[in-house]
């Protein structure tokens, strides 16, 4: 998928076709190397947990050595002009 992923962060959307034909999406996130020098990673991911069970964000699925898989949230980004617009935040 990519060159060389070590270089940097990667946010990958993920889509399994089930048996039922349905696809269902997870968002994997690789950490890059040294990172953790600007990331307390162990802090990250006790907000993560605490927020998803909150019901924040995405739902933390798993976690593995370099990274983590979260639920996927199908969205789109607010531009700075749309912060303004009420309706444009609950979408």
């Amino acid at each position: 998928l990519f060159a060389n992923h070590e270089q940097f962060n990667a946010v990958l959307k993920v889509s399994v076709k089930e048996e039922n034909g349905e696809y269902v999406s997870v968002t994997v996130r690789l950490y890059g190397p040294n990172t953790e020098y600007v990331i307390n990673r162990e802090r990250e991911l006790q907000a993560i947990k605490y927020l998803s069970a909150a019901g924040f964000g995405a739902k933390l699925l798993g976690v593995f050595g370099n990274g983590m898989v979260q639920s996927f949230i199908n969205a789109r980004t607010l531009t700075p002009a749309g912060k303004h617009q009420r309706d444009k935040l609950r979408e």
